[in-house]
């Protein structure tokens, strides 16, 4: 609704703070040495998980779970970034939202995460 109501400086302010109840906080600096950690992460992660076993992975399919809601968060939390020209922390996003996936099961956002990763 925030971002609805054209306050979307406030709705990124909520975003963060209840990713960081859910305990799935971005870094407040996002530097390409930081973005360099995440990417190398997640080559390590995908590295040793072949197209087949991606493609089998189980849905997340509990939407009541902590791990849907971040995700949920993380894609409406990517969306207002681009609104608000913030573009810091964009290149993490996606990857957060793969590792919740591969942790937790796909989401309706895992395709758009692998496509931007």
């Amino acid at each position: 609704l925030l971002n609805w109501s054209g306050n979307v400086f406030a709705a990124v302010a909520l975003i963060h703070s209840s990713l960081s109840t859910l305990k799935e906080e971005l870094p407040s600096v996002v530097t390409p040495f930081i973005i360099d950690q995440y990417l190398g992460n997640m080559r390590a992660q995908l590295a040793v998980l072949s197209d087949d076993t991606l493609l089998s992975y189980p849905a997340m399919l509990n939407p009541s779970n902590s791990k849907f809601l971040a995700v949920e968060l993380l894609a409406k939390l990517y969306t207002s970034l681009t609104v608000i020209r913030e573009r810091d922390a964009m290149p993490i996003i996606p990857l957060k939202i793969i590792e919740i996936s591969l942790t937790c099961g796909m989401s309706p956002h895992s395709p758009s995460a692998f496509a931007q990763y």
